[in-house]
C-alpha cells in the first residue's frame, strides 16, 4: 500500500500535516480570509485548557465524605437548638 494511501485511510487524516501542497493562503478563497480584518489568516485561536493542562484528582472516600455530611448535620441541629431554644437532637 502506498504512503499516500497509508495516510489518507488511518488515523493520520485528521492531524494536520506538516508540509501541506496547498500551505499558501489563497487570497481568492474566502475560506483564508479573516472576517473580522478582511486578511489572510484567521485571527484567534481556541485552546482547550481541559484537554492540555487537566489533572485527574480522585474523589474522596465515601466513608469520609459521610462523616462530613453527618458533622455538618449535627451543627445544623446544634444552632437549630439555640435559636429555638429546644433540645438538639
Amino acid at each position: 500500500m502506498a504512503r499516500s494511501a497509508i495516510y489518507k485511510s488511518s488515523v493520520f487524516a485528521s492531524e494536520p500535516r506538516l508540509n501541506p501542497k496547498d500551505g499558501t493562503p489563497d487570497r481568492r478563497n474566502s475560506a483564508h480570509m479573516d472576517e473580522k480584518d478582511g486578511e489572510v489568516g484567521i485571527i484567534g485561536y481556541e485552546i482547550n485548557f481541559n484537554r492540555y493542562f487537566y489533572r485527574y484528582v480522585a474523589p474522596r472516600p465515601l466513608e469520609e465524605i459521610e462523616a462530613d455530611i453527618r458533622s455538618i448535620e449535627n451543627d445544623i441541629m446544634r444552632m437549630l437548638a439555640e435559636v429555638t431554644g429546644g433540645q438538639a437532637g
